[in-house]
């Protein structure tokens, strides 16, 4: 459907668009309108509401590259007993080629082409009239096909439409004619679309009650609207579902759901080119050493060229020493260490000794003095995945099929979420036949290593077809980055920021809780900033770095200094000695720094023979240029005593003398 403005319609008219205004606003012209942004009605009026004078002229300048056929006001009869009506002015058919059309309107549209074809083969071949032959075709039709409604004006209306590439002519639109077209104002229909867009998430109904109680306060001339159910029909037709999506549930939903993802090559990855590292809480009730019910986690890191799991840990909450403890079982059960560590943003992850801060660095840590992190010193390179995009670890995939192969195996599981419950679950909890922590661990490594791991590779590479997963893995292990067990341990060691030494040495904090380390060395290093490195599964000792990453000594855990109220008197004379002993060895330097074989004299000795030899040197000579007398400006006066004050300074010095006895004594 093309529309006019009124400026187009009024350079057609020759006239001013006020007057055109005018005429839309009094409804002599057949047009529609809209509200714009200045709350002001835009007319449009439709091109067939023209004359065919005023539609052929617009064609002409506004669409020359249109073919210009005879215009012809809908409903007038022409000599060939149809209509023809310029594709861009009809209102109900448009042109459409032939792939547009579903696959029934295509065997119609065949159908009635065929038909055309036979008609004007049988007129063609007497020299009977066209008429009559026309007739005996008609005829013959309805007696092939009685279902069928032909007439003389039907056919050649058809092969009007044919001619003129109007295939929608050829289809029975009976039903469809209307399609497409809605009989809600586009203003109520924005409206509605407003409120349904919306995460409020407001219903149907809702929203339609909305709009009306909008079209009542500002367009009561709109009134009444459509029913509901006619909006709910143009909602379901019209809008695309991923619009509805974004609109009602975020852009996070819109990704997950229906957004565009990149898809990943593996063809040219080698095994251990990139470990893909997470945490997954285990859908499975166990039993705790205390006796306690809980679910535990799991710490895995997959190859992501085999999808092997390469290393596990299993422990009752995800931090960073899962982290450690799981890469280190990795490297010591693959033998190699990896070129990329893929992770997402979390605090197991993102923290200064294990990979860095990343993005969670200040700008007021950027000079601090960080320890270098356990992937840097291993050569391993951290990736981390974009924020909030679960679509871009793979390991979730495979924590999925970890879910339905594993834990469903044991008779406590209890899902998810409350629809994957199982309701024989409550009595099985009753009956207390709950695996317990260690036993469950240890059935799920096996399970892990040697039956997950021994599946059936996915195929994303057709030559990985058939083959199980470790074999995939072993077929593509081009390198290995080999750690010697005892290197590994010191270079997986986990680190402290830096710390200055103070009185009792160097400490590590674990779990809110500090633990001192020192020895008598270490003391002498007082004040001096440093860090540690220590292994938490050996807390005995740590290993005292400077900040230029030079070792100096390992110090051992001084635990036994730290003594609570009540302690017994054996524990206390322990802490006792040890306090001491550091006070003792500084003594006994210090005596050895004063003891020597040479006689030195003390120092007022030295000061005051550097007086004597100051006092026996000459006077300097003064030479000065000019000599000043200063006068007091006052005759000097007798003092005059009073009576008895002779005896009140002998009496003061007096008392004075005997203070100074009284304090001697």
């Amino acid at each position: 459907m093309i529309y006019l403005s009124v400026s187009d319609y009024a350079e057609i008219k020759k006239c001013s668009g006020q007057y055109i205004r005018k005429l839309c606003l009094e409804s002599k012209i057949n047009c529609t309108y809209t509200i714009n942004n200045k709350n002001k009605k835009t007319y449009k009026i439709p091109l067939n509401a023209l004359d065919p004078t005023e539609q052929r002229e617009y064609l002409k300048k506004h669409r020359p590259d249109q073919p210009q056929l005879e215009l012809v006001v809908p409903g007038e009869n022409k000599a060939s007993g149809g209509i023809d009506m310029h594709p861009e002015i009809s209102d109900i058919r448009t042109m459409k080629s032939f792939d547009q059309f579903p696959d029934a309107q295509k065997e119609e549209i065949n159908f009635w082409a065929k038909i055309l074809n036979d008609w004007d083969i049988y007129t063609s071949q007497t020299k009977k009239q066209k008429t009559i032959l026309t007739n005996e075709y008609i005829a013959k039709l309805r007696a092939e096909h009685k279902e069928l409604k032909v007439s003389q004006d039907i056919l050649y209306r058809k092969r009007q439409s044919l001619r003129s590439g109007d295939l929608t002519g050829l289809v029975d639109n009976r039903g469809h004619a209307k399609k497409g077209h809605s009989s809600i104002p586009d203003v109520a229909w924005e409206c509605f679309l407003y409120h349904y867009l919306d995460q409020e998430l407001h219903s149907i109904d809702k929203c339609y009650e909305y709009t009306k109680f909008q079209m009542k306060k500002d367009y009561p001339d709109l009134l009444p609207l459509p029913s509901c159910s006619a909006f709910r029909r143009r909602l379901n037709n019209d809008v695309p579902e991923p619009l509805k999506i974004l609109g009602r549930k975020g852009e996070k939903e819109f990704r997950d759901r229906c957004g565009q993802h990149i898809e990943r090559t593996y063809k040219n990855m080698k095994s251990n080119d990139y470990w893909v590292a997470d945490n997954h809480t285990i859908d499975v009730i166990t039993l705790s050493d205390d006796g306690k019910t809980h679910r535990l986690y799991l710490t895995a890191i997959l190859d992501a060229r085999s999808g092997i799991f390469a290393g596990i840990h299993v422990s009752s909450a995800p931090s960073s020493q899962s982290t450690i403890i799981c890469l280190r079982k990795a490297i010591i059960k693959t033998g190699t260490t990896p070129l990329h560590f893929y992770v997402d943003n979390g605090r197991e992850f993102l923290t200064h000794d294990v990979g860095g801060m990343g993005h969670r660095s200040r700008k007021s840590q950027e000079d601090e003095f960080d320890p270098p992190p356990i992937l840097e010193r291993l050569g391993i390179k951290m990736v981390n995945a974009i924020v909030h995009n679960a679509k871009a670890k793979i390991i979730e995939r495979r924590f999925l099929d970890f879910k339905n192969t594993v834990s469903r195996l044991f008779s406590t599981f209890c899902g998810g979420n409350i629809n994957e419950k199982p309701e024989k679950l409550k009595k099985i909890l009753k009956s207390g036949k709950i695996p317990t922590d260690a036993e469950f661990t240890a059935i799920i490594e096996d399970l892990i290593y040697h039956y997950m791991n021994e599946q059936q590779a996915s195929g994303v590479v057709p030559s990985d077809k058939g083959k199980s997963r470790m074999q995939v893995y072993a077929e593509n292990v081009t390198e290995l980055r080999v750690v010697p067990e005892d290197d590994l341990r010191l270079l997986l060691m986990r680190s402290t920021r830096k710390q200055r030494i103070g009185r009792l040495g160097v400490h590590v904090l674990v779990a809110g809780e500090k633990l001192n380390y020192y020895n008598n060395d270490l003391l002498k290093l007082f004040g001096q900033e440093v860090y540690c490195r220590y292994d938490p599964e050996n807390m005995a000792k740590v290993h005292v770095y400077d900040l230029e990453n030079k070792y100096l000594m390992t110090a051992p855990s001084n635990i036994s200094t730290v003594c609570e109220y009540g302690c017994d008197e054996e524990w206390l004379s322990e802490a006792i000695r040890k306090t001491k002993a550091y006070e003792k060895l500084l003594k006994q330097e210090l005596n050895d720094y004063k003891k020597s074989k040479y006689d030195f004299d003390t120092a007022l000795d030295l000061v005051l023979a550097e007086a004597q030899r100051n006092k026996e040197q000459k006077e300097y000579e003064q030479n000065p240029k000019i000599i000043s007398i200063v006068r007091a400006g006052e005759k000097p006066t007798e003092e005059k005593q009073a009576v008895g004050q002779t005896n009140l300074i002998s009496d003061l010095e007096k008392m004075i003398k005997n203070l100074e006895k009284q304090q001697q004594e």
